[in-house]
């Protein structure tokens, strides 16, 4: 990574302080960076961590420095790992910079992966295949055989989760979720709570087709970031003080989508609803309504009117916003 990239921090989940750090062998992290490199490592240290990663800055005798991503979830299946790899070389082979284009254009919903059979040539080609979700095997998940996909449409994706969650919780009742926040209730208690979350899980599978229609599932599909924020753009600044985005990292859990995953507000021109607004809160507001607006016109330009359409949407019912934060939502307030 040249010394003139800027990495983004995110401060606003700042370093998830009530888990563990990662016991990191810095002597083995150095060793194995220079090995695959083929570069003297010298010295290697924490920068920070999100959720899933801790990022640690590998600095090196000779040539650019990098960055070291280290998984801190050990239930993530190996082919996340498989997908993001053939994802960023997918991007650099298709695009300028890395950012995904109307130039990505699939026919299926599911992860890139490169195909066996060329990957070692100098121009891989790639293949669709299944989703990487956290949804799909996170809290033991996994136990639960689903397909994974590729799927035809958003609708099938969707329905597929919800009734892999449904069956989740008619196996394992709420006691698996429970014990992970170290809560213990009774067999009775957990009988009542546990048909809450697969009662509204079944009135969302009946609400789908009202959802995902022709408008939202119209091919061809394109390439979608799951985490298209600020901390995960690499810029360069100019002579002239310009700022250029000159990369995109963190492709884990990215997949081929439809205009649904496109047409959401960035999470920084969210209007704030954190109770009671204060003038300053209701001034931001303001500048990000103006924000949002602009965004709004882009979109059309873009996207035509079906793009203006799902934006309009999906602002006049938050609770089809982001279905991933429904099933949480879901699970939560009819649980605790």
């Amino acid at each position: 990574m040249s010394k003139q990239l800027a990495l983004t921090v995110k401060n606003s989940f700042a370093d998830y302080d009530d888990d563990p750090a990662l016991d990191v062998d810095i002597n083995v992290l150095q060793q194995y960076a220079s090995c695959r490199l083929n570069r003297h490592c010298i010295c290697a240290r924490r920068l920070t961590r999100g959720l899933y990663n801790e990022i640690y800055l590998l600095q090196f005798e000779n040539g650019p420095d990098c960055i070291a991503r280290l998984s801190r979830e050990l239930t993530h299946p190996a082919s996340k790992f498989a997908s993001e790899v053939a994802t960023m070389k997918y991007v650099t082979q298709n695009t300028n910079i890395k950012v995904p284009a109307t130039k990505c254009q699939f026919k299926e919903i599911g992860c890139l992966y490169m195909d066996e059979q060329t990957s070692s040539s100098a121009t891989s080609t790639f293949q669709i295949g299944p989703v990487v979700n956290y949804l799909f095997h996170s809290k033991g998940r996994d136990s639960i055989p689903s397909s994974t996909g590729p799927f035809k449409s958003l609708k099938e994706l969707y329905g597929t989760l919800i009734q892999k969650e449904k069956e989740f919780f008619e196996i394992h009742g709420a006691q698996k979720l429970l014990h992970l926040e170290g809560i213990k209730i009774d067999h009775g208690m957990e009988v009542t709570r546990v048909k809450n979350p697969i009662k509204k899980l079944g009135l969302l599978q009946s609400k789908l087709s009202n959802i995902f229609d022709e408008l939202v599932d119209q091919k061809p599909f394109t390439l979608i970031h799951n985490d298209f924020d600020a901390q995960n753009m690499l810029v360069e600044r100019s002579s002239t003080n310009d700022i250029k985005i000159v990369g995109i990292i963190d492709w884990e859990f990215s997949r081929t989508g439809t205009l649904w995953d496109l047409c959401k507000y960035p999470v920084w021109i969210q209007e704030i609803d954190e109770l009671p607004i204060s003038d300053a809160n209701l001034k931001e507001n303001h500048e990000k309504q103006n924000l949002r607006d602009f965004f709004y016109d882009e979109m059309v330009v873009k996207l035509r009117n079906g793009g203006g359409q799902m934006l309009k949407m999906k602002e006049q019912d938050k609770r089809i916003e982001d279905l991933d934060v429904m099933f949480a939502f879901i699970v939560k307030s009819s649980i605790f």
